[in-house]
């Protein structure tokens, strides 16, 4: 078993980018050093948080479409994918919820376009693994909408990470750090492949925008809008033993959560129970499901107001 791409050898993380120091200047310091994204490299900063991809953050993803002609447009379409993801974490040195109001107050300390910056650290540190060829490719069910299978992938996946042979879980009990790489997986259809084929070609320059701007909606609409199947491995291994789940091991998430999944979980700050992350669709609730971390109190309102509105309508 081995994925289609070379790995890269990232550099330690050195000290002066998760703890960097100004001596003239200690304001900036502080600044700096309260920066969110500098914890999303201390996150990954130990050797040991990945043995096989030190100092590197990413998914495993998978090809589910396949036929002629696909080879260059899956290839195109992940290109515009991994495009678009590191140009999020670039942009969120200026746009991103934690740092705007941030850089907003304090202008002087903001990079100037184009400067180097800890965010373009994060983005160059990403690397997907990808998975082309595996066992029953064949066999997945990708349509219609809510009658997916890609027990397939799961198969897959979870044999490949065993054969690592490698600590994917906590280092001690009470530790709920996890390593997204080897904990769920992406996946591309052809349904996904057909919106990334839509994803701009070009990123927009990272510049600092207004908030409300049109131009910073028109960008926060592309990561909210355009997403990708998200497997989660010992959902899947539970599935094939047998277990009853209230939610399959596949589900939709957004191009936006992606780089927050990874790094909140490495952090140990989003919840190991798939179950609890599971959020059924305002609309089509029984057939499209999406990763959220607030999926259990959303689907327990949507659920208590459409029984109140059934109930409702018994009455009349």
């Amino acid at each position: 078993m081995s994925s289609s791409r070379a790995q890269p050898v990232f550099e330690p993380i050195s000290r002066d980018l998760t703890d960097p120091v100004y001596p003239d200047n200690p304001s900036k310091s502080s600044i700096e050093n309260n920066r969110p994204i500098r914890g999303d490299l201390e996150a990954i900063q130990p050797e040991n948080f990945d043995p096989r991809v030190p100092y590197g953050w990413g998914f495993f993803i998978y090809r589910a479409v396949f036929g002629d002609g696909t080879d260059a447009r899956f290839a195109e379409g992940l290109n515009r994918l991994e495009k678009w993801l590191r140009w999020e974490a670039r942009d969120s040195r200026y746009n991103s919820d934690d740092e705007a109001a941030r850089w907003e107050e304090y202008p002087d300390y903001m990079p100037a376009p184009g400067e180097p910056d800890v965010t373009n650290e994060v983005a160059a540190r990403m690397w997907n693994e990808v998975v082309e060829e595996y066992p029953d490719a064949q066999e997945m069910i990708t349509e219609p909408e809510g009658s997916e299978d890609f027990s397939p992938i799961g198969r897959d996946f979870a044999a490949r990470v065993e054969s690592f042979n490698i600590n994917t879980g906590p280092q001690y009990e009470e530790d709920r750090r996890r390593n997204m790489r080897y904990e769920t997986c992406l996946i591309i259809d052809g349904r996904v492949l057909e919106m990334l084929e839509g994803l701009p070609a070009d990123t927009p320059p990272v510049v600092p925008l207004p908030i409300f701007s049109p131009e910073s909606e028109q960008v926060a609409q592309i990561l909210r809008d355009n997403w990708v199947w998200i497997l989660d491995r010992e959902t899947a291994i539970d599935r094939e033993e047998g277990d009853v789940q209230e939610f399959p091991p596949w589900i939709r998430i957004r191009l936006r959560s992606l780089r927050f999944l990874f790094f909140e979980s490495a952090l140990g700050y989003v919840t190991t129970d798939w179950q609890s992350l599971v959020e059924e669709d305002k609309k089509n609730w029984d057939t499209m499901r999406w990763w959220s971390t607030l999926a259990r109190t959303s689907n327990e309102i949507r659920r208590a107001s459409r029984a109140a509105s059934s109930n409702t309508m018994v009455l009349f």
